[in-house]
């Protein structure tokens, strides 16, 4: 009798937990297309495309319920097919534990190994970097400065790197992708230039720990 009362409380609890996951999968698909469907209004009012020959070139997504994600993983749990090479499918396999991959070492721009000699000498840390370049930007973090500030009116953004607030200005403010090579594939055209709105502090760039 106690055994079939834990059982159906156990099969209670597992239910509830697929439920939620669920849910979960399902808000994301629903974040996803939110988010396609604004892409897609805004390339729209670039080009002046119809939703019709947009369709053609920019599939609906698929939608996938956790039941489903679990019938597709049990039903290729024990294939041993390596999913990191490339199919006729052109859809990426599962790797099998019998087949490792060797990891190629880092190299430097002049094609050897690089060699980690630029130390953190910040007590504790512990790092190194292969150039000095990457250890200054490294310090930032330690001296807790920020050289590169948004200029944007009523923005007080700013960062240790030039790149996040170049994506910054991109994103928040240009309202476009974040990377220009996505900007391309979509075919929108925006010739402003994100670093005018960039100030750098100087001083606090050339700042070293002692």
């Amino acid at each position: 009798m106690i055994l079939d009362r834990f059982d159906d409380d156990l099969e209670v609890a597992r239910q509830r937990v697929i439920d939620q996951l669920t849910t979960m999968v399902n808000q994301r698909f629903d974040k996803l297309h939110a988010e396609v469907d604004a892409v897609r209004n805004r390339v729209l009012k670039k080009q002046d495309l119809s939703s019709s020959q947009l369709a053609n070139e920019w599939p609906e997504p698929i939608a996938v319920s956790f039941k489903d994600y679990k019938a597709a993983r049990d039903a290729h749990i024990d294939d041993p097919v390596d999913i990191l090479q490339p199919s006729t499918s052109g859809i990426k396999r599962k790797r099998s534990s019998s087949q490792p991959v060797a990891k190629r070492p880092k190299t430097s721009s002049s094609g050897t190994a690089g060699t980690k000699n630029f130390a953190c000498k910040f007590e504790g840390c512990g790092q190194s970097f292969v150039a000095d370049a990457f250890l200054k930007r490294h310090e930032r973090i330690h001296l807790k400065i920020k050289p590169f500030r948004c200029t944007w009116p009523e923005c007080d953004y700013s960062s240790a790197l030039k790149y996040h607030v170049v994506n910054h200005v991109r994103v928040r403010h240009f309202k476009l992708p974040k990377s220009l090579k996505l900007q391309n594939q979509l075919g929108i055209t925006d010739d402003r230039d994100p670093t005018e709105y960039i100030a750098v502090d100087q001083e606090l760039v050339d700042r070293r720990l002692d």
